[in-house]
Formats: structure tokens, sequence, C-alpha cells
């Protein structure tokens, strides 16, 4: 409480000495000037610790001076790991998990249940039946599926063996490779083909522009060998080639045509490039006049044009 007058009291430092002026009700609990004085005359002042090295990790920490000959450890943990210890060195060490051996890898592996396996992967492998296979390409024994063995004739360690050996004349799929096309195969000759189909695909009766050899010999570029078809079908004619070749040239996939200029809807074949390019020229003439699945189209001479 305040003195109501004002009056201070002189009162002198425990640590420095110095005399100082302050007011009545703190002469009981004043002791220091500062707390600079108060922290130089507690003995647990950091000026006043002492340095040690922990035991367990070497670390250099700061104690006070009475616990100056008690501690050995800068922590708790510390502590623990040097008297209880890890692992092998730990005083309540019963032996751990029983080391075991995998199964299917002979991996070492510790487990305290009594699995047969070091992992998934290694209990489902063990499950399928399996046997030694050697590669083709790189001649690596690998393990694979007896289901694959008796499905497929080739044997592959690897998709990459697979791609690096099955190309080229050693893929399923070899044709002999591309071939070029003859010069009589050009734009004219393919448009020519598309308006006597009507722009018609032979298979699904949709719009076509696509030409399509019937044999697939791309040398044989006969009028009677081509025929128009869409992309998609197109497509569809690259595989079962047999089946496609007898269908594209039965009746049944042709339009209904009469001849015209006496070729009874035939363009001779020419020996020359020009003969052919002049044939066409005519033939696409008379084509035009009349409709592909209309069985009027010519008188069927040269020279009497179409009705």
């Amino acid at each position: 409480m305040r003195s109501p007058n004002g009056q201070r009291v002189k009162l002198t430092c425990e640590y420095c000495g110095k005399i100082i002026e302050t007011y009545p009700y703190r002469a009981k609990e004043f002791h220091y000037c500062s707390r600079s004085c108060r922290a130089k005359a507690k003995p647990n002042h950091p000026r006043n610790r002492v340095k040690k090295i922990c035991l367990q990790c070497g670390k250099v920490f700061e104690v006070v001076k009475a616990r100056e000959h008690i501690a050995r450890f800068c922590s708790k943990s510390c502590r623990s790991k040097h008297t209880m210890g890890r692992g092998l060195t730990a005083i309540f060490w019963k032996g751990g998990p029983p080391l075991r051996k995998c199964e299917y890898c002979g991996k070492d592996f510790f487990n305290r249940n009594a699995k047969r396996f070091c992992s998934k992967k290694c209990f489902d492998l063990s499950r399928q039946k399996r046997e030694t296979g050697i590669c083709i390409n790189c001649g690596r024994i690998f393990m694979r599926q007896k289901s694959h063995a008796k499905r497929y004739e080739r044997e592959y360690c690897s998709f990459a063996c697979y791609k690096s050996y099955a190309a080229g004349e050693n893929s399923l799929q070899w044709r002999g490779g591309s071939k070029p096309y003859p010069k009589t195969f050009n734009r004219e000759f393919k448009r020519m083909i598309r308006e006597r189909d009507n722009y018609t695909c032979a298979i699904c009766k949709e719009y076509g522009d696509n030409v399509h050899h019937i044999n697939y010999a791309k040398n044989d570029t006969s009028p009677e060998n081509c025929i128009t078809l869409c992309r998609s079908c197109h497509c569809k004619t690259n595989t079962n080639r047999e089946y496609w070749q007898s269908f594209l040239g039965s009746d049944e996939t042709k339009p209904e045509r009469r001849g015209c200029c006496g070729t009874q809807g035939k363009i001779p074949s020419p020996e020359s490039a020009d003969g052919l390019r002049d044939a066409q020229r005519d033939h696409r003439a008379c084509w035009r006049s009349a409709s592909v699945y209309n069985a009027r189209s010519c008188a069927g001479d040269v020279g009497e044009g179409c009705i």
C-alpha cells in the first residue's frame, strides 16, 4: 500500500550494496536494486552453470553447479537409450522375432507370426502354376505361367524383347513388306473408280472414297480388281483377307452396270500409261451421264455415246 503522504524509505541492495529509495510497502520484499543483481545473486543463473558431455550422444550441455557430479546425459531419451539399450543391447531383449526364410524367393526376413513368404508378391506368385522358359530373343531363362506356354508359340522374357524380335520378317502379320503402287494407279484412275461406283461403299452401302484392290495385288490396277470402300470398311479388309477377297469378288457386291464405249462396263488395259489415261477419260465421260445402279448406260458401241 502506498504511503498517503508520499514518504519513501532508504534500503540497501544485498548484492551490490547500493542504497535506493522505495515505498514502505516494498520494504519487506526488497532484496536487490535491479534484475541484474538478482540474477547474479542466484546460484542457478546461466553464468554459474558448468559444461558437461553426454555419455550417450557426446553432446555438450550445461547444468547448474549443484548437479555437476550428478548429471550424465543431456536428455531423458539419451538416458533411456544408455540404460535400457536398443535391439540386441537392450536390457529386456528376449531374442526378437525369429528369422525366417521365404519359400518362394529364399530371402531372410523377421516375423513373429508363422508366415511362409516375405511379401504379398511372393505369396501371389507361389499360387500360380509357373514353369521355366527360354527367351527366343536374348536366350534368358525366365518364369512363365503354364497357361501362357500353351497359348503362345513364341516366348519372350519382356515386352522389350518382343518389340525387338517380332519386327519386320519375324512379325506374325508380315505380308512381304510395303510395295510401291504402279504409275497407272493415279488420281484419275481412282476418281474414275469412285464415279463408277457412285461414291458408295461396296460393304456398308454408305459414302466411300477409298479404292481397294480385291486380290490385294498392287500391280493389278485393272478396273475389275478395284472397288470403292469407306475408310472403316477398308480397315476391316486388312484382316481375314481370304474372306474379303471372296466376298468382294462375288457378284453380290458389284453394282448393276451395262457396258459403255463398247467395253461392257470395263476399261481396257492398254500397255502404255498414255493409252490408259485416254481410255479412262472416255469411260468416265460415259459413266457421268448415267447412274451406276441404273440399268441404262449407253448403246455399247464406240462412238455412239450414252443414252
